[in-house]
């Protein structure tokens, strides 16, 4: 099980590769850099919540965790919930700043990007035993 300081660990490094991702994607589809700034940090600001409560409520999910390790269909399926919620509130927020149809695309072109690099982030933390607690 993991623990809280574990969960706050991920979430702070997750975070650190998220917001540069979300700054260069919304940089990249256009948009000027106070604008990418300012939604990268609101969108990133919003997610620290979401993927800590994502973070605590798989900590209490046992399926697919064997041998004190997640298997990569648990990385996966856990890789898909975390961006459908990612992607809601990226486009959400966009919304604010973009006609609608770029919101999308941009929510959905970012997060799919972050979505490969999330899935190997869970493989390295799933590597590490800091702020693991041993079930027994």
């Amino acid at each position: 099980m993991d623990t809280h300081k574990r969960t706050i660990a991920k979430t702070i490094s997750w975070r650190i590769i998220a917001i540069i991702i979300t700054v260069l994607g919304i940089y990249l589809f256009g948009h000027p850099w106070s604008l990418a700034l300012s939604a990268g940090v609101i969108i990133n600001i919003i997610k620290t919540f979401f993927y800590y409560a994502h973070e605590r409520v798989w900590a209490e999910i046992y399926w697919q965790h064997i041998k004190k390790q997640d298997s990569h269909l648990r990385t996966f399926v856990k890789t898909v919930s975390w961006k459908i919620i990612t992607t809601v509130v990226t486009a959400g927020v966009m919304l604010f700043y973009v006609p609608w149809k770029m919101a999308l695309l941009s929510g959905f072109s970012i997060n799919f990007v972050k979505a490969i690099f999330y899935y190997f982030h869970e493989r390295v933390w799933n590597l590490s035993t800091f702020g693991r607690k041993i079930k027994n």
